[in-house]
Formats: C-alpha cells, sequence, structure tokens
C-alpha cells in the first residue's frame, strides 16, 4: 500500500545515546546512514559495532504506549497547542486537537514564504551587485550589497568546491546541510556549527509505528510516498466504517460494501469509478477485508528487519514496485529508494 508525502520539515539526528553491541571489530563496509532520517523521527537509538565508534549496526527503537491527545516527534512528546522543536527556521510545527477524531493530537506543519524565493528578483539581484544574505537562525534572507573596495573592514568571504560565497549567502553541502557563510564556517565541522541546518522530511510517525516505510529520494534528504505493510484489523474496520456511494461513471456494477448496522457485507450498484474505500468487488473479498482476525505475527528479532509480520536476513530485499527497491541493510526497517 502506497501513500505518498505530502509535508515537508527538517530533522536532525544525533548520536550521543549510541550503544555498542558484541561481536567482531570489523569497521568496514559499515552501512551509509544516508536513509535513517525516519528512525530519529521514531526517537531510535543507533547501535554501534564494538570497536567501530562510527559504525552504526542496526537501531534499538523505543516501545511505548502513546496517548491520544498527544504528539511524539523525535522521541519527545508534546501537549496540544504547542510548538514542535525543529532546526529549519523555515518551518513551524504545532501540535493541534483534531476535532474530527475525537480530540485526537496531530502535528501540522506550515512553510515560511520568503520574498526572495516567490518574488521576482531585483535587477541588483540578478546582475549579481547585490545578494541575499541570511544570518544563522533566520528564515528568510535580507538584501545586502557589497561594500566599497576602499572600506578598512573587509567583508568575509567562504570558499566551497571552487565557488566563493559572500559573507550570509547559503551554501548547500552534502548530507542534506545548508550552512550560512561566517568566518567560523568549516565544510568539516557542519554538524556543530550554529550558522549550518539539516533539511530533511517531517515524517508521520502514525505510519511509521503502523509499520509503513518511508521511500527516500535518492539524495537522502526526502521521500516520496510510503510503503505500507497489509492493513490491521482496526485499520480495516475504520476503512470499512465509510459510507459507500454511487461514484461519478456510468457503468453500473454491482459491488458490495461492509454494513455497519447489519454487521455484514451487501450489494449495491456502483458506477465503476469514485466512491469510497468501502467498495469491493465481490462479497468475499468485502467479508475477507473487514472481517477477518489480523494473522498470528511473530516478534521482531533484533537484528533482523521487520515487515508485515515476517524477519528477514540483512541482504534481503522486498519484492515491491518497480518504481523503487528495498532492502535490509540497517534493522529493524528496510532501507527504501526510489529509482531513477
Amino acid at each position: 500500500m502506497i501513500y505518498q508525502h505530502l509535508l515537508t520539515i527538517p530533522l536532525l539526528f544525533s548520536f550521543a545515546a549510541s550503544t555498542s553491541i558484541s561481536g567482531p571489530a570489523n569497521c568496514e563496509n559499515c552501512p551509509e546512514l544516508k536513509f535513517t532520517h525516519h528512525y530519529a523521527a521514531r526517537g531510535c537509538n543507533p547501535i554501534l559495532r564494538v570497536g567501530c565508534p562510527n559504525c552504526v549496526e542496526r537501531f534499538e527503537c523505543p516501545s511505548i504506549q502513546r496517548e491520544a491527545n498527544k504528539c511524539y516527534y523525535g522521541g519527545e512528546s508534546y501537549d496540544i497547542d504547542r510548538d514542535i522543536r525543529v532546526p529549519n527556521p523555515c518551518n513551524r510545527c504545532r501540535c493541534h486537537g483534531s476535532v474530527t477524531a475525537n480530540m485526537e493530537a496531530e502535528i501540522s506543519c506550515a512553510h515560511v514564504e520568503c520574498p526572495e524565493i516567490f518574488s521576482p528578483p531585483d535587477a541588483d539581484i540578478i546582475n549579481q551587485t547585490c545578494y541575499y544574505s541570511f544570518r544563522p537562525g533566520q528564515c528568510c534572507g535580507e538584501k545586502r550589497c557589497p561594500r566599497d573596495l576602499s572600506d578598512p573592514k573587509p567583508m568575509v568571504t567562504c570558499s566551497y568546491e571552487g565557488k566563493t560565497y559572500m559573507e550570509g549567502q547559503q551554501i548547500e553541502l552534502p548530507d542534506c546541510y545548508t550552512c550560512s557563510c561566517t568566518s567560523e564556517f568549516n565544510p568539516m565541522n557542519v554538524k556543530n556549527n550554529p550558522a549550518c541546518h539539516k533539511h530533511t522530511c517531517y515524517f508521520n510517525t502514525k505510519m511509521l509505528d503502523d509499520g509503513c516505510l518511508p521511500v527516500y529520494l535518492p539524495s537522502g534528504c526526502c521521500y516520496s510516498q510510503f510503503h505500507c505493510p497489509s492493513p490491521s484489523l482496526e485499520m480495516r474496520r475504520e476503512h470499512c466504517k465509510q459510507a459507500h456511494y454511487y461514484g461519478y461513471c456510468e457503468q453500473n456494477v454491482t459491488s458490495y460494501h461492509f454494513d455497519t448496522a447489519t454487521n455484514q457485507c451487501l450489494p449495491f450498484t456502483y458506477s465503476g469509478c469514485g466512491g469510497s474505500i468501502n467498495t469491493f468487488d465481490t462479497l468475499k473479498q468485502c467479508t475477507d477485508y473487514c472481517t477477518a482476525p489480523d494473522p498470528i505475527r511473530p516478534a521482531p528479532i533484533p537484528g533482523k528487519c521487520y515487515f508485515d509480520g515476517v524477519n528477514y536476513d540483512i541482504g534481503s530485499k522486498l519484492v515491491t514496485e518497480a518504481t523503487f527497491n528495498c532492502t535490509c541493510s540497517l534493522p529493524p526497517d528496510f532501507t527504501c529508494v526510489l529509482n531513477f
């Protein structure tokens, strides 16, 4: 089951709580951490190989009972109407109560729209006599023109990848980092630089808790969709509570829907397109989906990847759509990456 990605907000990952595990001190062929931002959203801790301080073997994720009236992100809980702590100054996220879901809490985010992005550039910006300068912790840039060459105080410049940046200009670096040019700029130490922030996506922790896997873009900074396991009985029951309706085509075919009043599947005339998720081609499909109990699933095994009730060894691949690949490289989740 695939869900499309809609929101983007940043996420920082910390190894402060990392733990070592027993095993041989083989520090070669360490899995890359490019596609692990969802683990930080869940509040998971990296587990290191013994003797390899920079080699992550797997992750341990907390198993906590989440309260419906709280939001959870990055291992922290937030009350309704509280701001969510994010490092990117251009994003504003808040924990809201959903009045349509018995005041269940959910995170909503908005991206600040800056004039330099959404307005036509001035002539002096186009001909590069002026530029937009960004201060650490500031979202939108301020128009700035270089000082006269006779000014005794020289302007700060930064060099990166053969290009020179003026003071305050933004520098895009690998691993999803953006830095402002300051006198402290050091491309070898961006994690501890207050002028740098990591821009990755907001991950819907409810979907992650339900066992869905984010399908990352090749850059690793964001994802395009979710690859989800078979829906649980609880989720299926919610689907089967939805009202059925005719749709907007004109085929007039016999389909089936689950009727909560009689607790059984009933036929109805369907247009052939549109309608709700509570629409099934056959009586058996409707009955199996809306009434079948959840299968007995084995518990996850540490050191293996777990998806849809099955444990997989390192190196295993999921059978997925041709548009993306999922490989077990950093348990407990598969690493899914979009093909280009």
